[in-house]
């Protein structure tokens, strides 16, 4: 497990070939984009060119109290998927009976519908708080989930959804005492997907949000250590301080909608149309984020990361394709998860983070660096120091003796 792609609309043949170059171990579809017949094509032709069993359906259940809302954008969602989708209330979903039959319609739908060997399990979204009402259906899901999953011998093969607001990760002790409430149960599942929005219009939950970031990692972590595996979806440009913490894969795609999670943007047609398609952009492995293709004209030395795909970046007649642009962010995290897991512990991995942290800083700071006259530049500066707070924080909450 590691690098996992997070299916999307325009997906086209990306995740055939990512697999078939061996940049990708894993992927998880998104009902909402994509039709059934469609669906089951995909996943047909990725069985053709890997052996690989995570390829993973998520339920996307989470929207179904979305779809209240009279300008819900929920796709296939409720035509092609009306079997396991249907508008929801929190109400109806306190009572078991519901909750049973939701798990079990999900579960069947991945196992005989499309033919899948591991099954991630219906949740709702955590709302506001830990403590919350959402929170306390979300808890009763997920040990009902297990409880059927464990009838049916099939523990080994089940992921947990946990959906979570960012804001939730603002008020610690209750998240202290909700993930308390889950190692106790002595799950049986085999892990947890996990979504945590980090991208809010508002702009109050950025990935690098040093409360959103701290406890995120101290979640993943926690699980980590009492045994369970964690996929993290949505989760780009935190991929490596997940992977520093004990996360076994982390999945993003080629739009930032696929890279990181706002609920509202995804689900809620805001009324915008049209827009400009983004330009190209190569992922710099040095500083872990995208830059304009048209830096490496004078500062590919700095930027360049020595894959063979690179030369496609450097050929202005003819710019990489979407397709060629994520298969390299997908391969040079691939090559970053690896240098990360190839330390045992957790306090060797976090001096490793914390180097290249201090490279990065060097990096941008260098004013003969093309970078340093960049707005990236200045962003960069700023979302280091989130990150470096949110690595104390962590630290200290999860008594790590290390020091940032």
């Amino acid at each position: 497990m590691g690098v996992f792609a997070q299916h999307g609309f325009r997906c086209g043949d990306k995740i055939r070939n990512a697999f078939s170059c061996g940049c990708l171990d894993g992927v998880v579809f998104s009902p909402k984009d994509v039709k059934l017949t469609s669906l089951k094509e995909k996943i047909n032709d990725i069985k053709n060119v890997t052996d690989t069993e995570n390829i993973l359906f998520d339920p996307q259940f989470y929207a179904a109290i979305l779809a209240n809302e009279p300008n819900a954008k929920l796709g296939s969602l409720p035509i092609d998927y009306a079997d396991i989708f249907s508008v929801k209330n929190l109400v109806n979903l306190s009572r078991d009976r519901y909750v049973e039959d939701e798990i079990n319609k999900s579960g069947l739908f991945q196992k005989n519908e499309l033919g899948l060997s591991k099954y991630i399990l219906p949740n709702v979204c955590i709302q506001e708080d830990f403590n919350s009402l959402s929170a306390v259906i979300a808890r009763n899901f997920i040990e009902i989930g297990d409880e059927i999953a464990r009838s049916k011998n099939v523990s080994s093969s089940v992921y947990h959804s946990l959906v979570i607001e960012g804001n939730c990760f603002r008020k610690t002790d209750n998240l202290l005492k909700f993930i308390n409430g889950l190692t106790q149960n002595e799950l049986m599942a085999k892990g947890f997907y996990i979504l945590v929005e980090s991208s809010k219009t508002d702009g109050r939950c950025p990935w690098c949000d040093k409360d959103v970031l701290a406890n995120q990692l101290y979640l993943a972590y926690v699980l980590s250590q009492n045994g369970y595996e964690t996929i993290f979806g949505y989760s780009f440009l935190s991929s490596p301080y997940l992977w520093a913490v004990g996360a076994n894969s982390c999945a993003f795609g080629w739009f930032d909608t696929l890279r990181f999670l706002s609920l509202r943007d995804k689900f809620i047609d805001s009324g915008k149309k049209g827009g400009r398609n983004a330009s190209r952009k190569y992922f710099a492995g040095k500083i872990w984020r995208p830059v304009e293709i048209s830096v490496l004209e004078t500062g590919k030395d700095f930027i360049l990361n020595g894959l063979s795909i690179d030369n496609l970046f450097l050929d202005r007649k003819n710019p990489p394709s979407e397709s060629d642009e994520i298969l390299q962010y997908w391969e040079t995290l691939r090559l970053e998860e690896a240098a990360i897991k190839k330390y045992e512990y957790t306090e060797d991995r976090l001096e490793y983070i914390k180097e290249r942290l201090r490279e990065m800083e060097s990096f941008v700071n260098d004013k003969t660096n093309v970078l340093h006259s960049l707005p990236i530049g200045g962003k960069l500066k700023s979302e280091i120091n989130q990150c470096k707070q949110a690595l104390k924080t962590f630290t200290d909450l999860s008594e790590i003796p290390f020091s940032f």
